[in-house]
């Protein structure tokens, strides 16, 4: 593919998240390779239909959000539910493992087609007494 691929393993934040967090997409060649524009890309962004993080003056993407060169069906639908700007808080959402996703991540539950379930767990994530 055009993007590139990165390691972010030098970084010891997150080392309790499943690994795929340490796994990023960067390049110009990056929004062709989806077939959309960078500005295209920065409105999913903007509408939280993908999740960037800040690297420098550019932007990295989180691999575990694409599959097949296209984002992971009902990724863009979980992380608009969740009720949080912080990056930290996402990450966990989708990479630590859930008691109620019988000790799967997120992501793992998404790659299955459980859809619905995740972004009803999305919804509650961080409520107190949920």
């Amino acid at each position: 593919m055009a993007f590139s691929r990165h390691s972010g393993s030098e970084s010891r934040r997150g080392q309790t998240l499943n690994s795929n967090a340490l796994d990023f997409l960067q390049g110009v060649g990056f929004s062709p390779a989806l077939g959309v524009s960078r500005k295209t890309v920065r409105k999913k962004v903007d509408r939280r239909q993908l999740l960037a993080l800040p690297k420098g003056g550019d932007r990295v993407f989180p691999a575990f959000q694409f599959k097949d060169g296209a984002v992971l069906h009902g990724f863009a639908e979980a992380l608009a539910a969740l009720d949080t700007e912080s990056v930290f808080s996402i990450l966990a959402f989708f990479l630590s493992a859930n008691e109620d996703f019988g000790n799967k991540t997120a992501i793992q539950m998404l790659e299955s087609g459980e859809v619905e379930t995740v972004i009803s767990e999305a919804r509650t994530y961080l409520k107190h007494g949920a």
